[in-house]
């Protein structure tokens, strides 16, 4: 996913270079990285030990090196050429894919939308019932959130979040879902499929 900033600014809020700027912002969105999330004591108030695992796979570690490149070549395309006043991060000096890959380790920060945690489902490793959104051998617990998700979504998680935490109200009250829609979609066919 490409986010373009018309402003130069870290997550944190703070400024990483002096004066006017702008940035993209990249990340692969179909990570096959996987992370971990333990529960470190019995005391609710203390955070769980989360292990992203960023960078631990060759998909991820190549979806990371195209992004930067990517992203250099959307950016120095003469369209841009009046407000280019050259890369400042991670800059003109990392090239390599091994070069890259340290800034990504030292430098990237997650976008904030962890999901798949407590995955919905009936088989034996799913937590979530999907028809009650009740924990599995857990009585009085429900969970409603990206956790829930079976796998990410390619792009941001606002909108199925809502989506989920709708359904599940309905689900909790008792009310009949709505019929499906038969509202036309894209969906992208593999090159093999299209003629």
């Amino acid at each position: 996913m490409f986010h373009f900033l018309p402003i130069a600014v870290r997550y944190d809020g703070s400024v990483p270079a002096g004066g006017h700027g702008y940035q993209v912002h990249v990340g692969p969105m179909y990570s096959d990285a996987v992370g971990s999330v333990k529960i470190r004591s019995r005391d609710p108030r203390e955070h769980p030990a989360l292990r992203f695992n960023y960078l631990s796979t060759a998909q991820d570690r190549r979806e990371w090196v195209e992004a930067i490149r990517v992203a250099r070549r959307i950016l120095n395309q003469p369209a841009l050429a009046p407000y280019n006043d050259g890369e400042v991060s991670p800059g003109p000096s990392v090239a390599t894919d091994e070069e890259i890959l340290d800034w990504v380790a030292k430098d990237s920060e997650t976008a904030l939308h962890p999901s798949c945690t407590c995955r919905m489902g009936t088989d034996e490793r799913s937590v979530v019932d999907p028809d009650s959104m009740r924990v599995h051998g857990v009585e009085g617990l429900r969970v409603v959130d990206a956790s829930v998700m079976p796998y990410i979504t390619n792009g941001n998680i606002y909108a199925p979040v809502m989506m989920v935490a709708e359904k599940a109200a309905d689900l909790i009250l008792g009310k009949e879902p709505l019929p499906a829609s038969k509202a036309a979609y894209y969906r992208l066919r593999d090159a093999g499929s299209q003629k």
